[in-house]
């Protein structure tokens, strides 16, 4: 079988409509994910079939339907190691693998389902020690699980379990927005619309812990910031503000510091 073909109007209107973190792109650019509702849309981009054909070849498809499982997509990651798009659904608590490959109404490679992820905000993945990293508006909290966890004990015998989380006072979270990981750098990046913050966290490090580091200030120009991205290739950190400018800064940034890079321009 092959995908039913998608209009660029509608696949555009589909993605304009769609949340902050439902939406991601892999830094070579030749993959589009995103979420609206209880449908997940894929766009891949293959370079031309032969040296005369320079154009690229862009294939759109969707996953939706009852297999699917997806309710209400809250937020997706990228594995591009496994190939992989995972969708939060923040509301019923699962996060649900599909192959990016994978169209129509078909079932997630695994299901994740946890009363404690109900509130989950985003989710990052972390494939290098196989973690789903989740943070938790209503716990307000950073939550770690399994990447293989599955409640269908036949494709996997990983636990179900949280493995550990990150929260308390000492934490300074006030609300938790976005996050992203770097796995190389052991480093958790948690955005903090409330507060206008960035804290930046051991990944390694469970409980009441502290921030390694915490970008605040005027100078940092986050103003409701809604979702952050990390860029592996240049070690940055891309912020999208509430008004839609986004902000570029070095992953070891800290204190009251300026973006490396703005736009639009002021």
């Amino acid at each position: 079988k092959h995908p039913t073909p998608i209009s660029d109007h509608c696949f555009n209107d589909y993605l304009a409509a769609a949340g902050p973190n439902a939406v991601r792109k892999s830094e070579d650019g030749q993959t589009l994910v995103f979420g609206y509702k209880n449908i997940l849309f894929i766009q891949n981009t293959s370079p031309g079939s032969s040296p005369t054909e320079a154009t690229p070849k862009i294939e759109k498809h969707i996953i939706a339907g009852k297999h699917s499982s997806l309710k209400e997509i809250t937020a997706l990651t990228l594995d591009n190691t496994n190939q992989d798009v995972i969708a939060l659904d923040g509301k019923h608590g699962l996060a649900l693998p599909f192959a990016l490959k994978f169209f129509g109404n078909v079932s997630p490679r695994r299901t994740l389902k946890s009363k404690l992820l109900i509130g989950a905000t985003s989710i990052a993945v972390d494939p290098i020690h196989d973690e789903l990293i989740f943070s938790n508006n209503s716990s307000q909290n950073i939550q770690f699980f399994s990447r293989l966890a599955d409640a269908d004990g036949h494709k996997t015998n990983s636990s179900m379990a949280q493995l550990r989380s990150i929260e308390g006072s000492l934490t300074q979270i006030t609300s938790t927005q976005s996050l992203a990981v770097d796995p190389e750098h052991d480093e958790i990046f948690l955005l903090d619309k409330e507060a206008n913050q960035i804290l930046i966290f051991d990944r390694a490090v469970p409980g009441n812990a502290a921030p390694k580091r915490v970008v605040r200030g005027t100078s940092t120009l986050l103003s409701a910031p809604v979702a952050i991205n990390y860029n592996k290739s240049n070690e940055t950190l891309e912020i999208q503000n509430g008004d839609n400018s986004s902000l570029t800064f070095p992953r070891i940034a800290t204190g009251d510091s300026p973006p490396i890079k703005i736009f639009p321009q002021p």
